[in-house]
């Protein structure tokens, strides 16, 4: 079954304080209105009444808005690649920020319960209206500390909800590289996924699954960011997606290189970055796809494959993901992937 957690998160709003305080003044200022005996009641009962019900409306939206951000599961209890993401999204302030809701939960629980039994308990009406007014005004005080730096947690929300919804049983083919070495145009190709391709680095900000039927076999293609040739700790948003994704979902990489001189990127970028990758996952799990064959003179594509095997890479395929040459003989290697859960 599918691990669809972006799919349940893409239901969770998480809203900012200032919301949170008109949505709770709008309610607080609603009419109450009384009737049958209450309403023939003394003073103090219909104050009591009243209050007590504007206090309780109150409550009751609280434990809804800022409860929906209590209610996150915690990156520790998340598929990994969800984990990744959200961490990134959020400055790896994810779980503080959950913490932060849940504490904000408890202390406005707690202030409930002591106003409701100290309105409850008053003999004085203009007393009741204060400290009705007391706990609005307390609680507001308490979301608007408690919630800083909420918005972080908003976007973490955001980019799990936009993540593909990952299957246990299906395997998971990443294609990764550097930007312009045409991933987005393989993806679209040989699969059900058609991710937008122009002739600009990072047009793929985010991670995006197709499919593909082999012989009986469900296989997610899963196109990535482009990755720039640079340490870990310089890479940036879009690049770390790339990043977790490999880690965290490839059963294999194919890792797209461009062999012409005229490339976007170098041939020594490339590789350096194929090196990355490879130390991620191990060469067993890395197929290099040499792209753009139609385009590329033999001299350049020999020293590609030269350089290539001269590092131990044995799985490398001549493609064009734009004719499509060489996507018959691909896909019978996509085919024979050996995975755990291939042999389940």
């Amino acid at each position: 079954m599918p691990v669809c957690l972006s799919n349940e998160m893409r239901n969770t709003k998480i809203y900012d304080p200032e919301y949170i305080r008109s949505t709770v003044l709008r309610a607080y200022g609603e009419r109450i209105d009384i009737s049958g005996k209450i309403a023939r009641s003394t003073r103090i009962v219909r104050a009591r009444s009243i209050y007590l019900a504007k206090i309780d409306k109150v409550f009751s939206l609280l434990a809804d808005l800022v409860g929906r951000c209590a209610r996150l599961p915690r990156s520790s209890s998340m598929h990994p690649f969800y984990a990744e993401i959200a961490l990134i999204a959020s400055e790896k302030m994810y779980d503080n920020l959950i913490d932060r809701c849940r504490r904000v939960v408890h202390i406005v629980t707690n202030l409930y319960r002591d106003y409701r039994r100290r309105i409850a308990e008053s003999e004085d009406p203009a007393e009741i209206e204060a400290l009705s007014r007391e706990y609005v005004g307390r609680v507001l005080s308490t979301v608007r500390r408690g919630l800083r730096g909420i918005e972080l947690l908003r976007k973490a929300v955001e980019e799990v909800s936009r993540s593909p919804c990952i299957s246990e049983e299906a395997i998971n083919i990443v294609v990764c590289g550097m930007p312009q070495v045409g991933k987005s145009t393989l993806v679209s190709r040989i699969s059900s996924a058609k991710p937008e391709t122009s002739p600009f680095p990072f047009t793929t900000k985010r991670v995006i699954m197709g499919h593909l039927d082999i012989e009986g076999r469900r296989i997610a293609i899963i196109d990535t960011p482009g990755i720039l040739d640079r340490p870990l700790e310089d890479m940036n948003e879009i690049e770390m997606k790339a990043v977790a994704a490999i880690k965290n979902l490839a059963d294999l990489a194919l890792f797209l290189i461009d062999p012409r001189k005229g490339a976007y990127y170098s041939l020594a970028e490339q590789l350096r970055v194929l090196r990355s990758v490879t130390s991620l996952l191990g060469m067993e799990r890395v197929v290099v796809l040499i792209n753009k064959v139609d385009a590329a003179s033999k001299e350049e594509i020999g020293e590609v494959l030269e350089i290539l095997k001269s590092n131990g890479y044995e799985k490398i395929y001549l493609i064009s993901a734009l004719t499509g040459y060489g996507l018959d003989l691909l896909l019978k290697e996509l085919a024979n992937v050996k995975t755990e859960k291939s042999e389940i």
